[in-house]
């Protein structure tokens, strides 16, 4: 068997290609750095410029207790019908419109809608 494998990088001190692994020169993504960048990403997706919606407390207790569980069971059934459905959606030529209905919308309705608004 051969030398055992090392990282190469073209521009390296020692003129002879090869770098040593330490911590130090693990990269410049760490775990948490990278876990921090993915949710700032997803934040800044979910936030988006409305008009305040200025719902009654019932309504808002209503939707947090019985809807937004509701919509997010109602997600994860439609994500596995949309599964299921794939290859004949695919065959069809309507699979965009099968993850609109069966993804999107239970999504939106659960994670993007203000708190108390029912209807969009």
């Amino acid at each position: 068997m051969g030398p055992p494998l090392e990282a190469v990088h073209p521009n390296t001190p020692d003129g002879e290609g090869h770098v040593k692994t330490s911590k130090e020169s693990l990269g410049r993504f760490t775990g948490i750095d990278l876990h921090c960048r993915l949710c700032a990403d997803f934040l800044c997706l979910c936030v988006q410029h409305r008009e305040p919606f200025d719902g009654s407390a019932g309504a808002m207790t209503f939707d947090l207790i019985l809807m937004r569980p509701i919509g997010l069971a109602a997600s994860i059934v439609g994500a596995a019908v949309f599964i299921v459905s794939l290859p004949f959606s695919a065959l069809g030529g309507n699979h965009e419109a099968a993850a609109e209905k069966l993804i999107n919308e239970p999504l939106f309705f659960t994670f993007q809608r203000p708190l108390g608004q029912l209807h969009w």
